[in-house]
């Protein structure tokens, strides 16, 4: 009897601890999700990005990521609400401040009523930028010319020779000229050797998709942060607008991309989830050998990258 009623508590107790430590591991959960505010979902920059890697990113904002804040906001609004008779309340007193609005006050002088439609708004919070259009993108806005630093700057340092600042500021209305070809020999045989799917993220750069575009350069490109670099862009060469007008500028929309989606803390590395327990020798760690060695990663083949230096880059160095 004495046994029985000593496993029986000793059951009794190692089911509160368990109890305890689920409750204690929910605490945690919520304290973990209640961080995860609207301030807490602003992406924070790594601590490697220099000046130059956010400058003219600073009014860019992914369409992916406001539509989730946005929920979020409904949300909260939502659990905020007071009651039946709180919502009367306030719009009791909204309409009450409205009418107010359109009640001549008289103080010795009579004045006139003014329509809420046609009163003025003022300066400081009118709205210059007009709202890009895609459909006239290429009649309308003209190519970006500067995209050079000066070049008094570029001899005192080893940095890039672009502008990026004037560029990603610009980056919305140079996409809004992308015609979205029926034919776009900007990604056949007579553009991009890589197939590039360039009128695709264009069109997502001006919608401020920036996911989805880098989703787009990623299936054709592995290394989109040095390739844009260094290409030549024959994509432009081939690009329709520039039948009659300057191209579209594709290399400086691929270069903002990846350098968003490296600001953003996207690219990261994907680890194959299984596999095959072959091993691939590559000889060279040029482009051609490191994305090689990417698309084989993927698959779960184990890779061996081989370069006679001691540092990576084949003609890159």
């Amino acid at each position: 009897m004495e046994k029985i009623i000593f496993f029986y508590f000793r059951a009794l107790s190692m089911d509160m601890q368990i109890a305890a430590t689920e409750k204690s591991a929910r605490k945690k959960i919520g304290a973990a999700k209640k961080k995860i505010s609207i301030e807490g979902r602003k992406r924070l920059n790594s601590k490697t990005l220099r000046p130059q890697d956010i400058a003219g990113f600073e009014r860019e904002t992914d369409l992916q990521d406001a539509n989730e804040l946005e929920e979020e906001e409904e949300n909260k609004s939502d659990r905020d609400e007071g009651s039946d008779e709180e919502v009367g309340l306030r719009a009791f007193l909204g309409l009450l401040e409205t009418s107010l609005i359109s009640v001549p006050f008289q103080f010795g002088k009579k004045h006139t009523t003014v329509d809420i439609e046609n009163i003025s708004v003022p300066p400081h919070l009118k709205k210059n930028d007009e709202p890009l259009d895609k459909l006239r993108g290429f009649v309308k806005y003209q190519r970006q010319k500067k995209i050079y630093r000066n070049p008094e700057e570029r001899a005192k340092d080893w940095e890039e020779v672009y502008d990026f600042e004037a560029i990603r500021s610009n980056i919305r209305e140079q996409a809004a000229r992308c015609m979205d070809c029926g034919v776009p020999f900007c990604q056949g045989h007579t553009g991009c050797p890589l197939g590039n799917i360039i009128p695709k993220w264009n069109d997502y750069v001006f919608k401020k998709n920036w996911r989805q575009a880098l989703e787009q350069l990623l299936q054709t490109n592995n290394f989109p942060e040095f390739t844009g670099r260094v290409c030549p862009a024959p994509c432009e060469g081939a690009c329709c607008v520039a039948i009659n007008a300057p191209a579209v500028t594709i290399k400086s929309i691929e270069c903002a991309i990846i350098d968003y989606s490296f600001m953003q803390g996207w690219i990261k590395p994907q680890k194959p989830t299984e596999s095959t327990g072959k091993r691939i020798a590559i000889i060279g760690s040029g482009p051609a050998g490191l994305a090689a060695a990417a698309q084989l990663i993927k698959v779960g083949h184990t890779v061996v990258v081989y370069e006679r230096k001691n540092r990576i880059g084949g003609l890159l160095r």
